[in-house]
């Protein structure tokens, strides 16, 4: 409702006349308002949907390789973790990471569990290994690869959505934005 709005200022057309009373008149470029609405209408759900699919992907690259905003990640030995990580929307792999493993072969999720709910959008981040969990929760004995990688360890999620929780939004605002422009 709100963005309807925003486009429907900005699409207006205002022509002001003065008459000889000084007063004031508008009249709105209906034609132009009403095209630019429908296709916004048509459109804003694949530009929201894409947004978003791609700042999932920037999240999970924040999340693997530290972000200017924190520095954790998750532990290393041959990258098999970070390499089995993926990005899935509405159930449907999206993207997956760019790390390859020095030794051993990733495992990303190609399937996901979670459908897009009526009012929102839902994001999986996997790391499809089966000590994923044990990593994040620190139940494991850090490696000489992880101890000289500043900010690997355990709790890299919860670090993640906080601390770039703003850049994430800024980030979507800005994808949509971009997309606006484009209509």
């Amino acid at each position: 409702m709100t963005l309807s709005l925003f486009v429907l200022l900005i699409s207006a057309w205002w022509r002001y006349c003065t008459s000889k009373t000084h007063a004031v008149k508008f009249t709105i470029d209906d034609k132009s308002m009403q095209r630019n609405l429908r296709k916004l209408n048509k459109e804003s759900p694949q530009m929201l949907q894409k947004a978003f699919e791609k700042m999932s992907i920037t999240l999970l690259g924040w999340m693997n390789d530290g972000s200017p905003n924190s520095p954790k990640k998750p532990p290393i030995r041959w990258a098999v973790l970070r390499a089995s990580s993926s990005v899935l929307v509405d159930g449907r792999v999206v993207g997956f990471s760019e790390v390859r493993p020095e030794k051993g072969e990733a495992t990303p999720a190609t399937t996901g569990t979670i459908r897009r709910r009526k009012f929102y959008y839902v994001a999986e981040l996997v790391w499809n290994t089966p000590y994923a969990a044990r990593m994040h929760n620190g139940i494991y004995k850090l490696g000489p690869k992880s101890s000289e990688d500043p900010g690997s360890g355990p709790g890299w999620i919860p670090a993640h959505l906080i601390a770039d929780r703003n850049d994430f939004m800024s980030g979507l605002a800005e994808e949509v934005k971009d997309s606006l422009n484009k209509l």
